[in-house]
């Protein structure tokens, strides 16, 4: 896409957004030489934050004030490959997960010492079709086991909840999604624990495939699905839930009340659900379609959305009370800043830490710091009161219909898929028809001069 559309863009979201860009810092800009894409969370210890990128297989550290970056290890070959699940530590080891690779081709759980030294593969997936393969997200531990869960075995199941011991051995399955309208299937994110159960999401399966939310105990045992996923509460879970001894927090992707994913909160018997926050809309100031996961500060969520926010739609940090009051858009990602946040935050003192999978001055994604007293104050222009964009038929199957007023130069769009990367890019046509007969089946994003609209390929 020419650099004159980033110009563009960037200059309309002056006219319509104020916020204390004082507050945001960026610590480090991923170049490729340190990794790139990261798409999952930091930890942090008291001098160190600890993270994975997805592209290179780089397990980092780096210091809270950005300084002595450090590329710990570059996971590869035997060792697995694209760690795109965030990282658990027990004080000496730090805990990870790579989806593809290993000596069984399945992915691996690795560890390593908080140095860098030390790095062995604990177990490889895929030793056998029932083990599962290509694990989705983070391990967590009881002292003992880890637990995690994989995408599945192509044709075989869809997805499993597993156990293995710090040492890699004693490994066994405790459930295996069979994706039916009674169980979930490709779970993406991470287990929580109460102390008798783990809690967990899949991004599919349920009711119409929008997913469930589910409890197991440590042993395999009594595995319920405590809420079955509806476009109407919210559904496409992508992140973790987390727990504040009374109830469960989450987020979903899609749908809701306003159509771009949800805040959540239910019981751990899956009692009293309640949507605490609905996003509206791919551009507007309150963000959409969340990719990550919520921490908890006393009564204060905080979150990231992928995509929304008044600078040309590319992701928000927000705040919002447990009881869904005092919503509060706090940082909106820009492409120069970082943009397109899939994983949580961490909050040490009074700052909050995290990475984009895009943006920054190598398009690689970013580390910042944002102040957590940080707010946006928005005011729309004339120009973005009278602009609008839409597009028909959704879902379509061949060519997609743009209804803006955006003409000229200006009617440059960009095509990208649900990780924000761009499919294709191109000029409107004088009839506002783009042909889209060669993507494939999904969810995509049209984004034409700081405008974004959702369409379904079907």
């Amino acid at each position: 896409m020419k650099t004159g559309f980033k110009t563009a863009l960037w200059m309309v979201s002056l006219c319509f957004t104020s916020q204390l860009d004082a507050q945001y810092t960026k610590l480090h800009e991923f170049d490729y030489t340190t990794g790139s894409h990261p798409s999952a969370s930091l930890i942090g210890d008291s001098v160190y934050m600890y993270g994975v990128t997805r592209d290179r297989s780089n397990i980092f550290r780096i210091k809270y004030d950005g300084t002595d970056f450090e590329n710990l290890h570059f996971v590869s070959g035997i060792e697995g490959n694209t760690t795109c699940g965030s990282l658990y530590s027990d004080g000496v080891y730090l805990y990870g997960t790579a989806q593809f690779g290993g000596p069984n081709g399945g992915g691996t759980v690795f560890k390593l010492l908080k140095d860098g030294s030390n790095f062995s593969v604990v177990y490889s997936l895929g030793a056998t079709m029932n083990d599962g393969e290509e694990p989705t997200g983070s391990v967590i531990s009881d002292g003992i086991y880890l637990y995690g869960m994989t995408g599945g075995y192509a044709g075989i199941s869809y997805g499993t909840i597993f156990k293995v011991k710090k040492d890699g051995t004693d490994f066994s399955v405790l459930h295996t999604f069979a994706s039916i309208p009674s169980d979930g299937k490709a779970p993406q994110g991470s287990l929580v624990s109460d102390g008798t159960y783990l809690y967990g999401m899949t991004r599919y399966g349920g009711i119409n495939s929008n997913g469930v939310i589910f409890r197991i105990k440590p042993d395999g045992s009594d595995y319920t699905l405590i809420k079955m996923l509806t476009t109407a509460t919210g559904a496409q879970p992508w992140g973790d839930l987390i727990y504040d001894g009374t109830w469960l927090y989450g987020m979903t992707g899609n749908y809701g009340p306003g159509g771009y994913g949800t805040v959540f909160k239910v019981k751990p018997d899956g009692t009293d659900y309640d949507v605490l926050k609905s996003f509206t809309s791919g551009n507007g100031p309150n963000g959409s379609e969340a990719h990550g996961s919520l921490i908890l500060e006393g009564t204060t969520l905080y979150g990231m959305t992928r995509h929304g926010g008044h600078n040309y739609a590319m992701g928000n940090v927000f705040s919002i009370q447990t009881d869904g009051t005092g919503y509060q858009d706090m940082y909106n990602f820009s492409d120069e800043e970082g943009r397109n946040p899939l994983g949580s935050l961490l909050l040490k003192d009074s700052s909050l830490y995290g990475m984009t999978y895009l943006g920054g001055a190598y398009t690689y994604g970013v580390i910042f710091k944002l102040d957590k007293s940080a707010k946006v104050t928005l005011g729309m222009s004339e120009w973005e009161k009278e602009v609008s964009l839409s597009v028909s038929p959704n879902p379509v199957s061949d060519v997609l219909h743009v209804d803006t007023e955006i003409e000229g130069e200006n009617a440059e769009y960009a095509l990208t898929n649900t990780l924000g990367e761009v499919i294709s890019t191109g000029v409107l046509n004088t009839d506002h028809q783009i042909v889209v007969s060669d993507l494939q089946q999904g969810i995509y994003f049209l984004e034409i001069n700081g405008r974004l609209v959702r369409f379904v390929r079907n």
